[in-house]
């Protein structure tokens, strides 16, 4: 039996504008199980499933910073995704 993660994907501003929606959940194969025995899958697995989702989160994917559960992750850093956790994707935001 193949196990799955969920995890909610939320999209502000133009990254919303691309996917043309707020949110998704995703349910994505595990790559492994943590130290507490839970699935989990990588953000690496996440934003390539979005990107082939949704190509024109492409064009902008450079400029596009992940937070999972409300932390800011470090650009190129893979984070383990457990399910119910959040992911959102959040483009730089101007103004003044």
């Amino acid at each position: 039996m193949v196990e799955e993660v969920e995890v909610k994907v939320v999209y502000f501003a133009s990254a919303r504008e691309a996917v043309g929606s707020e949110g998704e959940a995703v349910r994505l194969e595990a790559e492994g199980h943590g130290e507490d025995g839970e699935p989990y899958v990588t953000t690496d697995v996440l934003v390539k499933v979005l990107l082939e989702r949704h190509p024109k989160l492409r064009a902008i994917f450079n400029t596009i910073v992940l937070a999972v559960n409300m932390d800011y992750a470090d650009k190129g850093q893979s984070v383990r995704l457990k399910g119910r956790d959040e992911v959102a994707l959040i483009p730089p935001i101007g103004g003044g």
